[in-house]
């Protein structure tokens, strides 16, 4: 048989080499696309959203030791009338997002409104930082400052600082009709979200766990493409000849562990004999076989091939030549 039949019966194991290897890198790239999409799912977990304010309110500054019983000696006036417990108070709002709060994101151009539970008597000073030439003033009316429409650009802060003429109540001071932003409101000595942290430090810990899982499994699959995979082979270990006929010992290797097979002799490209075999946990195993009777003037030779349970051949063995150009008999 010629070399160029000889090549039609070898195949590759689709679970071994080669394919083995490329199949092991699209499961890695598969992992680290969804290590993408975990670490985009947790920064925008984490992270500020595109829009987001958080007002602030600093604790209340008394302006006078005791409020006024008639017998203190400073009193506080403002247009002519005495404030009983005048107050400073400063809060602030603050563009903690990655994106600027227009005019546009005020519906109907209704403001931020801040509620203090006490009259207002005056707006002593207005601060933007980084600073500006001409910081959006508030206003006030009654018990409420009100800020907005303004806008308020990427890390911009406002800092407002408000006279009132009793105690505030800073504890729920926020009314808002703002369009895709978040407002957050940190009253004074308020404690911080204790879900919220906890919800952070569970989602790095899992993102932690988890890129320490896919480096491990990456090093382990690079590693296995840097040894190299067995191929099965099939050889002639042995053959004999006597009265009774010639035998061929077969010894195959590199093959799936525990699994069966099938032993072909194929001789002028027709399969002459089939013999099952069962790999061992070592992925090896021997079958003798009987040479068949053929031509004896025919000088194409005849080999061995090894296929799986559908038919797919895995890989032939050496050509040898036919029983009338064996060793006699012995």
């Amino acid at each position: 048989m010629s070399d160029a039949l000889h090549e039609q019966f070898v195949a590759i194991d689709p679970l071994n080499g080669e394919f083995y290897n490329a199949l092991t890198l699209a499961v890695t790239a598969g992992a680290i696309v969804l290590a993408v999409l975990g670490v985009l799912y947790a920064r925008a977990a984490i992270l500020p959203a595109k829009r987001r304010l958080v007002v602030s309110a600093l604790p209340a500054v008394r302006l006078l030791a005791t409020p006024d019983t008639g017998t203190a000696q400073l009193t506080v006036t403002r247009l002519g009338q005495t404030l009983a417990d005048p107050h400073v108070v400063t809060l602030s709002i603050e563009n903690v997002g990655r994106h600027a709060v227009s005019s546009t994101h005020y519906d109907r151009d209704r403001p931020i409104m801040l509620d203090l539970g006490t009259p207002v008597e005056e707006i002593l000073d207005t601060t933007s930082i980084p600073l500006r030439t001409n910081p959006a003033q508030p206003r006030f009316s009654g018990s409420v400052i009100e800020f907005g429409p303004e806008l308020l650009k990427r890390g911009q802060k406002i800092v407002i600082q408000a006279l009132t003429a009793d105690r505030p109540d800073l504890e729920n001071i926020v009314t808002e009709h703002l369009v895709d932003t978040g407002v957050e409101y940190r009253a004074p000595n308020a404690h911080p979200d204790v879900r919220s942290s906890r919800k952070t430090f569970l989602v790095v810990v899992l993102l932690f766990i988890f890129g320490v899982s896919l480096g491990a499994a990456s090093a382990m699959a690079i590693s296995s493409l840097s040894k190299p995979v067995p191929q099965p082979t099939l050889q002639v270990l042995e053959v004999t000849s006597s009265l009774n006929g010639t035998w061929w010992v077969l010894g195959g290797t590199g093959f799936r562990p525990n699994t069966p097979f099938v032993v072909e002799l194929a001789c002028y490209n027709v399969t002459r004999l089939r013999q099952p075999v069962n790999a061992d946990k070592a992925g090896a195993f021997q079958v003798q076989i009987p040479y068949p009777e053929v031509d004896p003037f025919s000088a194409n030779p005849c080999f061995p091939l090894v296929r799986d349970q559908s038919g797919n051949i895995i890989t032939s063995g050496e050509s040898y030549p036919q029983p009338s150009r064996l060793p006699p008999p012995r």
